[in-house]
């Protein structure tokens, strides 16, 4: 499997999943059976690219927009199922189908070899973890959306999970570069931007006993979500930030 594959891939891909999205209510195993296939469908093309490349396909900001498409998928199936939201998963799908496209309109060269910094035992985790957190911060803005979504607590199940793998990527991340560079933390721009996501998912999180309204709770959602893209590519469009150790 090469990116060449990779438009036929992720359209048999999104097509699956939007079939399983519009289909009626009624015909519920079918659409779970589409979901379930195009899931399939983008983990074979993944695998299949992870043996041609011989590494991780997770360097790249295209390959991380691979992962955060596949997981877009993946958890917006989960969290419409779980919160009973059955318009999600069309969201999720549509909102991979954007990054999936730009990785199409804006094909990147990829590197068979990894700087030594890379090849640590951490890297896979790290940006596996991040990616997923960042899926299910997606989930939870779009679930914002709606007032039940916010009333119920399903906003709420999915804030928890993605603020704990936010937690947990920003430890391992912390490892990592001790063990790479010899410093936990060192503040460059990248790192700056996590800290202030994971400090509005907290927030977020403890906004009853500030006080703050379910308004307000939105709004909280949104920010983080929108702190998590600057995060993770946004910041590169601040020519002003000195450049830090995430610039490889």
């Amino acid at each position: 499997m090469t990116w060449n594959h990779f438009p036929l891939m992720a359209g048999l891909t999104l097509l699956l999943a939007l079939t399983g999205s519009f289909l009626p209510h009624r015909r519920k195993r079918e659409a779970r059976a589409c979901m379930w296939a195009s899931g399939v469908t983008m983990s074979i093309f993944i695998a299949g690219l992870w043996l041609t490349l011989q590494r991780p396909p997770l360097r790249t900001l295209g390959e991380t927009r691979l992962w955060y498409g596949y997981f877009l998928l993946t958890a917006g199936f989960a969290a419409g199922h779980v919160c009973r939201l059955r318009w999600l998963p069309l969201l999720t799908t549509l909102m991979a189908a954007v990054f999936w496209i730009l990785n199409i309109l804006q094909p990147q060269q990829h590197d068979q070899t990894l700087v030594p910094a890379l090849q640590s035992p951490w890297f896979v985790p790290h940006v596996a973890i991040y990616m997923l957190a960042y899926a299910l911060l997606a989930c939870a803005a779009l679930t914002s959306l709606s007032g039940h979504g916010l009333t119920s607590g399903s906003v709420e199940r999915l804030m928890r999970p993605a603020t704990a793998l936010l937690t947990l990527g920003m430890l391992t991340g912390a490892v990592w570069a001790h063990l790479a560079w010899g410093d936990f933390w060192t503040w460059d721009p990248k790192e700056t931007w996590a800290a202030a996501t994971w400090c509005a998912a907290l927030i977020y999180l403890h906004r009853r006993p500030l006080g703050l309204s379910i308004g307000c709770g939105r709004w909280l959602v949104w920010l983080t979500f929108l702190l998590m893209q600057m995060c993770w590519y946004g910041y590169r469009w601040l020519p002003w930030l000195p450049k830090g150790l995430h610039d490889y």
